[in-house]
């Protein structure tokens, strides 16, 4: 991905060109040091999921797991504009954000962006912290949030800094609220996360988080639903990881990956470019 370098009074850091012409940035100079840490905790965006019923307003706060020293992130949202229709942005005060840190020009495809970097520190942040919050209407009834709202790595690689140059992914999970209390419901929920890096020309890594031992079938799909590439067996509960080659898959551009377990299943796109 290719970085253009930026100053600040204490630190480095480093944001991608692609967004240079998009969102007011300031001029930093120097190396960028940036370090890649395969163990590294991603920053995790929580969004409770909730049902689409119209006409209804809807608000969706994003809430960040705990995540400490985050000094620059950078991601992009996709939803439905079937079915949602953007209506504004209010931020919250747990991180120093401007509204110029949100790209909306191309709201009316359902798009959102963001890019944002610390002047000079890192910030801490404690479990659920809510951070800003989207106002919809309903456009459409039927279907859950989760299914006409995500993280899309195509529009922008979803990136977290700390300021220590330490580079992790942005993801996104849903949590529901219990019916008899305002209480997240507890336990682990089966994930399936962004590959990284993505887009990929080489190879690519894609992790999944199985709730409790279970019979997983993964596979990938071209646009046209061919199957591509598939693995899978008998898994324990915990974290695992699919690592995918280059001649792995037979083709280019957009493909979609999908998990298959006893737990439900989960589908996300890549992107694979050509040598």
């Amino acid at each position: 991905m290719r970085r253009f370098l930026l100053h600040q009074t204490a630190y480095l850091l480093c944001v991608p060109l692609f967004f240079s012409s998009l969102l007011p940035v300031h001029t930093w100079k120097g190396d960028c040091p940036i370090r890649t840490n395969e163990d590294a905790a991603p920053l995790i965006w929580r969004v409770e999921d909730q049902a689409l019923e119209a006409p209804n307003a809807l608000t969706v706060t994003v809430q960040a797991a705990a995540f400490d020293d985050l000094a620059a992130v950078q991601c992009a949202f996709r939803f439905d504009t079937s079915r949602l229709q953007f209506d504004s942005l209010k931020i919250l005060q747990a991180l120093p954000l401007a509204t110029g840190d949100f790209g909306l020009f191309d709201i009316e495809n359902g798009e959102i962006r963001l890019v944002w970097a610390s002047a000079n520190q890192g910030y801490n942040l404690s479990q659920d912290t809510a951070v800003f919050r989207f106002h919809f209407q309903v456009t459409q009834t039927g279907g859950m949030l989760s299914e006409a709202f995500e993280l899309d790595d195509l529009i922008l690689n979803g990136l977290a800094y700390t300021s220590a140059f330490v580079e992790s992914p942005v993801e996104l999970e849903f949590f529901t609220l219990t019916n008899t209390s305002d209480q997240k419901t507890a336990g682990p929920q089966l994930k399936l996360y962004q590959n990284r890096p993505n887009p990929f020309h080489s190879g690519t890594t894609i992790g999944f988080f199985l709730p409790d031992a279970g019979v997983v079938r993964f596979r990938v799909l071209n646009p046209r639903g061919r199957e591509l590439f598939q693995t899978g067996g008998t898994y324990q509960g915990g974290y695992h990881e699919v690592h995918l080659q280059y001649s792995d898959l037979q083709t280019n551009g957009i493909l979609w990956y999908e998990l298959v377990t006893p737990f439900g299943s989960r589908v996300r796109k890549m992107m694979k470019n050509d040598r």
